[in-house]
C-alpha cells in the first residue's frame, strides 16, 4: 500500500576550521514523502506461508502432545487399577506366609522341622510384607500421578 509521510527537522551544527572559525549553521526542513511500492520481492506472501507453517506446525505438536498426555494418563489409570488388585493380594500373601511362619514354629517344638525352616519361613514373610509396602507405594503413587496430570492435585493429597 502506498505511504505518505510527513517529516520536519532542524539540525545546528557549529564549524570550527582553519579557513571559518565560529560559524553556525542552522538548517531546518519541513516536507511530504510519498512511498509507492512497485513490488516487495514477495516478501508479504513468503511472511504469509511462513506463518501458515509455523501455525500448521504448533497444531501438530499440540496433537502430538495431547496424545502423549492422554497415553500416560491411561497408563497410570490402568496402573491405580490393577495396584489395588495387587495390594489385596499381597495381604493376603503376609497373612498367608505369617500362619506358615507359626505352623513352623510349631513343628519345629514338635519335633519335626528344624530353626532354618523357621528363619526361610520369617524370610518369606519379610519378602511378602516388602513386598506388600512396595505396591501400597506404587499405588498411592499412581494415584498422585493421575491427579497431576488430570490437574486437579491438591495440598491435601500431598500430605
Amino acid at each position: 500500500m502506498p505511504k505518505l509521510s510527513l517529516y520536519a527537522s532542524t539540525r545546528k551544527t557549529k564549524s570550527d576550521s582553519e579557513t571559518s572559525f565560529n560559524q553556525t549553521y542552522d538548517t531546518d526542513s519541513i516536507g511530504i514523502q510519498l512511498t509507492v511500492p512497485l513490488f516487495a520481492g514477495g516478501g508479504v506472501s513468503g511472511l504469509s506461508r511462513q506463518a501458515s507453517y509455523r501455525l500448521e506446525q504448533a497444531s501438530h505438536e499440540l496433537d502430538a502432545q495431547t496424545s502423549s498426555l492422554l497415553n500416560e494418563l491411561r497408563r497410570q489409570y490402568n496402573l491405580y487399577q490393577t495396584s489395588a488388585t495387587r495390594t489385596r493380594a499381597y495381604e493376603m500373601a503376609v497373612q498367608s506366609v505369617d500362619t506358615l511362619v507359626e505352623a513352623t514354629r510349631q513343628s519345629v517344638l514338635g519335633g519335626e522341622r528344624v530353626n532354618l525352616d523357621v528363619l526361610d519361613a520369617q524370610h518369606q514373610l519379610y519378602s511378602a510384607r516388602r513386598d506388600l509396602a512396595d505396591a501400597r507405594h506404587q499405588a498411592r503413587l499412581a494415584r498422585l500421578q493421575l491427579k497431576y496430570l488430570a490437574g486437579v492435585v491438591e495440598l491435601a493429597d500431598l500430605e
